[in-house]
């Protein structure tokens, strides 16, 4: 019976090991820290030190100098300097969505370990493929970039409904402007945008993206707007103002006005003596005649 009784023990403790184990391999723990690091706990900002386990959803941010390391299992965040970062994980269906409001931050994921893992930036959205990539976002959102050291990673612009792969030795960009979109560099061919609406490719590069979206004109059309810009105006302007001008201005003052000017031209002269005569005989004449009556 004790040696049975120790059996039970040693198995009951063995499980209890590998519970805790298999535990520690599905969260994440701040494995390496340097300088200030800190989690919002509710109430207030708390430092952290190594070994920490993250709270789901629970804010974090390092100091400018500062640099702290998450693991779970063979995957990693590396979290720079002036960094705020929330891990949001499903512990047991290694579901992870980082959400990254500004900083930067690299991440190293292998896609046969995960569900589904994203980091979330202002502007732009990074699905992990299987890859080592990195993110960073500006403090006033108003930029977003995503660098792809191996694998690839899916990018998406949810404001753009637009997604495109990026491999290793490219990336991503986005800006905050009315009529920017998402811009991919690197070596190596790069991959088709595609709409999230619709699922097919919509333009080869972020030139032909902006004219899909309507967000620019296509290059010929941008010409005949200029073409018909200059042709239109100076033939209005030449032609028809120029007719008017010359035309009917020209044609009333010279004929109508002529003919009244010629036809009347007795009048004119009659009525000049008359307005002289009349005029002074008014003023001399009936001025006088109405001072004496």
């Amino acid at each position: 019976m004790k040696i049975f009784s120790k059996i039970c023990m040693w198995i009951v403790l063995l499980g209890s090991l590998l519970f805790t184990s298999s535990a520690m391999a599905e969260e994440w723990v701040a494995s390496k820290l340097r300088g200030g690091v800190f989690v919002f706990d509710g109430a207030g900002w708390q430092q952290i030190f190594r070994g920490h386990i993250v709270d789901s959803s629970r804010a974090i941010q390092t100091s400018p100098s500062a640099r702290v390391v998450f693991t779970r299992g063979q995957e990693s965040i590396d979290v720079q300097g002036d960094t705020r970062i929330r891990i949001k994980d499903r512990v047991g269906n290694l579901n992870t969505v980082v959400e990254q409001d500004f900083g930067e931050i690299t991440v190293d994921v292998d896609k046969k370990n995960v569900q589904h893992f994203a980091v979330k930036a202002p502007l732009l959205t990074a699905v992990v493929k299987g890859t080592k990539f990195t993110v960073k976002a500006g403090k006033s959102g108003d930029a977003a970039e995503v660098k792809v050291e191996r694998g690839r990673v899916e990018v998406r612009d949810e404001e753009r409904r637009v997604k495109v792969d990026v491999k290793a030795g490219q990336r991503a960009s986005r800006q905050a402007g009315k009529s920017d979109v998402v811009e991919v560099k690197g070596r190596g061919a790069l991959e088709p945008i595609i709409s999230l609406n619709t699922n097919k490719p919509i333009a080869k590069n972020s030139a032909q993206l902006k004219v899909a979206l309507g967000l620019q004109a296509a290059p010929g059309q941008q010409n005949n707007e200029n073409a018909n810009a200059g042709g239109n105006g100076n033939g209005n302007a030449g032609g028809n103002g120029n007719g008017n001008a010359g035309g009917n201005g020209n044609g009333n003052a010279g004929g109508n006005g002529g003919s009244n000017s010629g036809g009347n031209s007795g009048n004119s002269g009659g009525n000049s003596g008359n307005s002289g005569g009349n005029g002074n005989s008014n003023a001399g004449g009936n001025g006088k005649g109405k001072g004496k009556s």
